[in-house]
């Protein structure tokens, strides 16, 4: 890690969360499930998801809906994992919080391929339907700053204009932020096994601009009690 981002001054921050056994137990889970799903050999490595010719797009979209990308509360019991979280967004928050389900899961994978538009465009999370919850990012593939999310650090600081896109591909409900090419937008070299954790007013985007990896990432939300 080369990066000393603050909570409060910042809107985000990173920290140490799981060793590389752990680590090694969040990959295995999610990439089987992805690989199950899209009946994929168990050997392949989803790192190389975006240059497999054979994933049609509305298969795709159909696989990784937000429905099939969810784990239900309590799945990561075998190591712990929202109760690891819980205690250091705690820590480091000096608040009180309780795990976030919209009724799908308390978790899920993003899986962003470079080129392909996966990612959510510039956005807040108190912009959309989640309101004001604090996120934890797990890395899981992809830990270099061209597949890291981008974040306008200290934005959640500031005020900023949005715009109500109807015609956007992801959540029809959430704003995005108007003419984001105007900002310089942060990304983060991350060590394995460490997390990234953001407030909800940081404007983040879960564009990446590697070409070489896509990313995968296991996000959980909590909210403040």
């Amino acid at each position: 890690m080369n990066q000393n981002f603050n909570y409060f001054k910042d809107g985000l921050t990173t920290a140490e969360l799981l060793n590389q056994e752990e680590l090694k137990y969040l990959l295995d889970k999610v990439s089987s499930k992805i690989l199950n799903d899209f009946n994929f050999d168990k050997n392949k490595n989803l790192k190389d998801f975006h240059n497999w010719p054979e994933i049609s797009e509305d298969n795709r979209r159909s696989i990784l809906s937000a429905k099939n990308r969810h784990f239900k509360t309590n799945f990561w019991n075998d190591i712990k994992l929202e109760d690891k979280c819980k205690k250091l967004i705690e820590k480091i928050t000096n608040s009180k919080v309780k795990i976030w389900d919209e009724g799908l899961g308390s978790s899920a994978y993003r899986l962003i391929r470079p080129f392909f538009n996966d990612g959510y465009p510039p956005s807040r999370k108190s912009w959309g339907p989640g309101g004001n919850l604090i996120s934890i990012t797990i890395p899981i593939i992809g830990f270099t700053k061209y597949e890291s999310q981008g974040f306008l650090v200290g934005s959640h600081l500031n005020k900023y204009d949005s715009f109500l896109d109807k015609e956007q591909k992801f959540c029809s409900e959430e704003r995005r932020l108007k003419d984001p090419e105007k900002y310089d937008f942060a990304r983060l070299n991350i060590s394995q096994g460490e997390c990234i954790i953001f407030h909800w007013n940081t404007i983040h985007t879960e564009q990446i601009i590697g070409k070489n990896s896509t990313r995968l990432a296991l996000e959980l939300r909590y909210e403040k009690i």
